[in-house]
């Protein structure tokens, strides 16, 4: 019996957050990397090594939306996107998901990618908490 060769993925994930986000916000960049309690990165967004498509955004905040929404969008080449995901009060207060097929959501080589949130509601716990995106893209094979 021949040895089956794993499947290879090229979908990969970057993890972005923001501590303390406040009702209010627009268009807030979150920051790339694992947050560390006194110390905080200041990169904002990263440089795609190869051509590729956005294909999902996963996201949460550490306490539930109380009133209002807040929503996440994914950014490439410096602008935000259509691709968003939304924490409503009235259904999914503390995380949600979208997902899209490869190729609608493209970008190239060097463009920038990252997330950014806009928080028109308040939270469960208080007037701010943190929130995490796990943006993922689809790397073209060379």
């Amino acid at each position: 019996m021949a040895e089956m060769e794993p499947k290879k993925s090229n979908i990969v994930k970057f993890h972005f957050y923001h501590d303390y986000a406040a009702t209010g916000a627009t268009g807030s960049a979150m920051k790339y990397g694992a947050s560390v309690v006194g110390h905080a990165t200041k990169i904002t967004a990263i440089e795609a090594p190869f051509n590729g498509s956005i294909v999902g955004l996963s996201v949460g905040t550490e306490n539930a939306v109380g009133t209002g929404s807040v929503s996440f969008r994914a950014q490439a080449a410096g602008s935000s996107s259509a691709v968003a995901v939304a924490l409503e009060s009235a259904t999914n207060t503390a995380t949600h998901y979208g997902a899209w097929r490869r190729g609608i959501y493209s970008f190239s080589a060097g463009d920038l990618l990252g997330c950014n949130y806009t928080s028109a509601g308040t939270f469960a716990a208080g007037a701010s908490c943190a929130l995490f995106a796990d943006l993922y893209v689809h790397f073209e094979q060379n």
